[in-house]
């Protein structure tokens, strides 16, 4: 078996907003955050799709173990498919040679 990683890291961005008649613990300061990743990775054997996995260790890592793979050259890549928050991103390639 052979374990694929993907680390993403999303744009963390946070503004602050005046609002004066807002009833908060600090009087008119409104605070809003970038949203987390919601959806999975794809990971993909060349152009295949060979699974998807979702994001942990605080939304930034993606993991899928393979099992049965064949000898030879393989190419996988990994891509997080775009949500209202963010555009799709491919992350690159990495070759992996199997011998049995």
């Amino acid at each position: 078996p052979i374990t694929l990683n993907a680390v993403i890291q999303p744009t963390m961005s946070q503004s602050t907003y005046y609002m004066p008649n807002a009833d908060l613990p600090q009087p008119g300061l409104v605070e809003i955050g970038s949203p987390p990743l919601r959806k999975q990775v794809r990971f993909y054997g060349g152009r295949r799709f060979v699974g998807s996995a979702p994001l942990t260790a605080n939304g930034t890592l993606a993991t899928l173990r393979l099992s049965g793979v064949t000898p030879g050259l393989h190419l996988y890549s990994a891509q997080y498919p775009g949500d209202s928050h963010y555009e799709a991103l491919s992350f690159g390639v990495i070759a992996i040679y199997v011998t049995r």
